[in-house]
């Protein structure tokens, strides 16, 4: 055997006895590494639940909702300005104490406290709402008109580690609902007691709402509730209400429509209406609503006085004597009949504005005659 090959055969091939068994690395530094990376894993984990932290404070204090955040054994551990506020209690005096203390609530109706949100979400762990008109009690006894909800907070196994409340002051919108009710009540008064009847209705004529003139001149008794009815019901002929609608949905609008309408016990009758569409904001027909007066007896007189006129106009006219009208001063003539224009000669258009003195040989007897008239009418 040759010196290169005992050698070779001595080292292994070069390789030293450490290289050929492995590098045995000690327990120690194989703890110390493994602690190294999990700290490092750790300093993210924290690095980023800072941020989220820093996200959640900078969104709790700009949010324009008040915001409460308390623990499972319902102490406060966050607040934001909002709730500052309404509460009275600066933040960091409010830290630590219990949310039933800060948050005090009592029902605005009957003054009688109120169960806190916060045990309602930690015994059913749901979100939680108050009831209407809830009242907010603040540290100096300020009294806010609130609404509020409480959701739990939970942790990954889904345990309840706390509750977040977010409420809000409701002042201006109850003042707009109390003006708004006010002004309902007030329409609702001047309504119920028009003499017109009042109508709400659909498109169809399915009524909505009503007055109690709305009963009278349709022959129901006053107190009866007609929301339900359908108005085609009252017309004489049901289909003479298609050229209403067709009007009233051109225009918008109408007024001093005539329909034959009719009573609850089948008569006849003749009523006016005005009525205008009421359309949202997408342009969109909401409803149709009206007011109408029996107007019968005011057709009836009309007729007749219609009537009344043409007997006269028949007699005036057919009359086997002059006859005319004139004004008093006796400036002109105003209408005459054809004997009266026979009987001067000329025909009644060359009459008519003419002064009613040229026929009058003795205007002093006609001054008689007017100064009779004026005495005795």
């Amino acid at each position: 055997m040759s010196e290169k090959e005992r050698t070779k055969k001595s080292t292994g091939s070069g390789k030293s006895a450490r290289q050929r068994k492995g590098v045995e690395i000690p327990k120690d530094q194989i703890d110390q590494r493994q602690l190294i990376h999990e700290n490092d894993a750790l300093r993210l984990k924290i690095v980023a639940l800072e941020h989220s932290a820093q996200r959640f404070r900078a969104t709790l204090y700009s949010i324009g909702d008040a915001v409460i955040v308390i623990d499972n054994k319902g102490k406060i551990v966050q607040m934001n300005p909002v709730a500052e506020k309404l509460t009275g209690w600066p933040e960091v005096e409010a830290l630590g104490w219990q949310a039933v203390d800060v948050f005090r609530i009592i029902s605005e109706e009957t003054g009688a406290p109120v169960e806190s949100p916060v045990a309602r979400v930690m015994r059913e762990g749901t979100v939680v709402g108050l009831a209407n008109h809830t009242m907010l009690i603040a540290r100096d006894g300020t009294r806010w008109p609130i609404a509020d909800s409480g959701a739990s907070i939970r942790d990954e196994s889904g345990v309840i580690t706390g509750v977040v409340l977010v409420f809000r002051d409701q002042t201006e919108e109850r003042s707009a609902q109390k003006a708004l009710k006010e002004s309902e009540c007030k329409f609702r008064e001047t309504v119920e007691y028009l003499d017109e009847g009042y109508y709400c209705c659909k498109a169809d004529g399915l009524l909505l709402d009503h007055n109690r003139a709305f009963n009278r001149i349709l022959g129901f008794d006053p107190a009866h509730n007609m929301r339900g009815a359908k108005l085609p019901d009252f017309w004489q002929n049901p289909k003479d209400r298609k050229q209403y609608l067709d009007e009233l949905m051109t225009k918008g609008s109408i007024q001093n429509f005539l329909i034959n309408a009719k009573t609850a016990d089948g008569a006849k009758i003749v009523v006016m209406v005005n009525s205008h569409l009421v359309k949202d904001d997408q342009d969109r027909l909401v409803r149709i609503v009206g007011t109408f007066t029996d107007f019968t007896e005011r057709k009836r007189m009309e007729e007749a006085l219609r009537q009344s006129e043409e007997k006269y106009r028949s007699l005036f006219d057919n009359a086997e004597v002059g006859m005319y009208r004139s004004r008093l001063d006796g400036s002109g003539i105003i209408t005459l009949n054809q004997r009266l224009a026979d009987i001067f000669g000329f025909t009644k258009e060359e009459m008519l504005n003419t002064p009613a003195t040229m026929r009058w040989a003795d205007l002093k007897a006609r001054e008689e005659m007017v100064r009779l008239l004026q005495e005795r009418g």
